[in-house]
């Protein structure tokens, strides 16, 4: 094994850092090709690779919510994702959520 010094190691790091920064323009390139649109509340939205589903950049966490009206005005302004789960509230936030989407016919 070689013995390291301080040379070798301000070597290597430069060497990882070139080649880290030699990457960026491709992740730059990647970056110009996702076509955001915004609707009339202007809520940005993706389309989620080749599926052509359009879905927007913003989700809302419900984990606390128990207030229905929120769930309502956060559907109405273009949030079309809604993290929930059973364990939330012993599932009643869950219901809650669901009771929401029903009543909004989605």
């Amino acid at each position: 094994m070689k013995k390291s010094s301080r040379r070798r190691f301000l070597a290597s790091s430069a060497g990882l850092l070139g080649a880290g920064l030699a990457g960026l323009p491709v992740l730059a390139e990647t970056n110009r090709n996702h076509s955001s649109e915004r609707n009339a509340s202007g809520m940005i939205y993706r389309t989620l690779g080749r599926t052509g589903i359009r879905v927007p950049v913003v989700s809302m966490g419900v984990m606390n919510a128990s207030n229905p009206n929120l769930v309502k005005e956060a559907w109405k302004s273009g949030i079309r994702h809604f993290d929930t789960a059973w364990i939330y509230q012993n599932g009643n936030n869950e219901l809650m959520v669901g009771r929401v989407l029903k009543e909004l016919q989605v």
